[in-house]
């Protein structure tokens, strides 16, 4: 009966994977987990065939012929509490860091309907110097219509906005666990806790850029510049005392001549 249940399991999956995961038209299809419970998701790596592999793994295989058979795991980009999305694991997202004001995925919702969702949101609660560029940087996202369109849940005026109540993640295998990190724009206290591991350290949202190296270089460009200052003026000081030196023995010299010539 075991081995029954595991072949018709193994069987539905594997349909699963080839119906969902293999549609490269489909980014995005709702799960049965939050983003707490991918979290709590143990990786079982190892395997020789998908039936070792635990839900939610959708294969056994391998990127290159060196590595060894290891269970595939999709990614997950997940908002607060709601149900989180697989994402296609033949895409790649780049933890959303490159979303702009056009970019919209395609999803499966829980009716195993096609509609549209846009992972980008945008912070307005302030504005944010993003690129460290001095400029105040408006930030826009593709166009909703309603607030199940954005990932965030939170659509206002056509844009999808940060929720505080359900910040947006990407969730992707790190070890034995799934590590998610928040998208871009939403609030953060260190680098860790963003996608893009870079959180701004005066505004506290998650951002590309890290500040530009040239403010920090500044500094011992112009250290570099008094050293050789100061080394040159020694090096005229030395010089002129060895003059000086070399001018009063020449002079100590003539004198004593001057003596010698003098007392004969």
């Amino acid at each position: 009966m075991f081995y029954k249940n595991l072949y018709i399991n193994t069987a539905i999956l594997s349909l699963l994977y080839v119906f969902v995961y293999c549609d490269n038209n489909v980014d995005f299809t709702y799960s049965q987990y939050n983003v707490e419970e991918v979290k709590k998701i143990y990786i079982v790596d190892s395997c020789n065939t998908v039936a070792d592999c635990p839900s939610p793994a959708i294969g056994c295989g391998k990127e290159t012929e060196r590595d060894s058979l290891h269970c595939i795991y999709p990614e997950y980009a997940c908002s607060g509490k709601n149900k989180c999305y697989s994402l296609n694991t033949s895409k790649n997202y780049n933890y959303f860091m490159d979303d702009d004001e056009n970019t919209t995925y395609t999803a499966l919702d829980a009716n195993n309907k096609e509609k549209k969702i846009i992972a980008k949101s945008c912070n307005t609660s302030k504005d944010f110097d993003r690129n460290y560029d001095g400029k105040i940087d408006t930030c826009s996202t593709a166009k909703c219509n309603s607030n199940d369109e954005c990932l965030s849940n939170k659509c206002v005026s056509g844009i999808c906005l940060i929720n505080k109540t359900s910040p947006t993640y990407h969730c992707k295998v790190s070890g034995p666990y799934y590590s998610c990190n928040q998208l871009l724009d939403e609030h953060c206290v260190s680098d860790s806790g963003c996608a893009s591991f870079k959180c701004h350290e005066s505004d506290y949202i998650c951002v590309k850029e890290f500040p530009p190296e040239k403010e920090e270089s500044s500094p011992s460009s112009s250290s570099y510049t008094i050293y050789i200052i100061i080394g040159l003026v020694v090096l005229i000081l030395i010089i002129l005392t060895l003059l000086c030196c070399f001018k009063f023995k020449k002079n100590s010299g003539k004198t004593k001549n001057s003596n010698f010539i003098s007392s004969v």
